[in-house]
């Protein structure tokens, strides 16, 4: 449900995606990367091989749609159980490059800064995002590395 989404919803959804693909990179946009910073946490958190969060929604700025994102703040703040890339938009309305910095920071990820591009969506201007992909198969390569150390 996009307009009241319910977290624990959304987390039921996303474990029942990862029971079908355990390892699987995620990759999520504003609200998702929330949701991923959540299941991180969950028992799903150990079948998410990596996470590709762009632009991230700052759960704690005032909003008028905040009371219908109550169920996902606070935004998780500690360091993720698996490689994630954090890119975030120096001129993004929903999250500071300060906090999107710090999201990475506390979730132990690289940050990307994308420079000022909005908040990444059809709205800002964006359609096929070559960058994004080159951030996945980044993050993809440092996933296989990873497993490759663990094996």
């Amino acid at each position: 449900e996009w307009d009241e989404p319910e977290l624990a919803d959304w987390l039921a959804n996303l474990a029942q995606a990862l029971e079908a693909r355990p390892g699987a990179i995620l990759v999520g946009h504003s609200l998702g990367c929330a949701l991923i910073a959540h299941a991180a946490f969950t028992h799903s958190g150990a079948r998410i091989g990596g996470a590709l969060m762009v632009a991230p929604a700052d759960l704690e700025l005032p909003s008028p749609i905040k009371a219908s994102l109550a169920s996902f703040a606070p935004m998780p703040l500690a360091p993720l159980p698996f490689p994630c890339i954090v890119a975030a938009s120096a001129d993004d309305p929903y999250v500071s490059p300060r906090r999107a910095r710090r999201f990475a920071e506390a979730w132990r990820s690289e940050f990307v800064d994308l420079g000022p591009v909005g908040h990444v969506n059809i709205a800002s201007g964006h359609g096929p995002w070559p960058e994004g992909l080159a951030l996945l198969q980044r993050l993809s390569d440092q996933v296989a590395a990873t497993d490759a150390r663990a094996a």
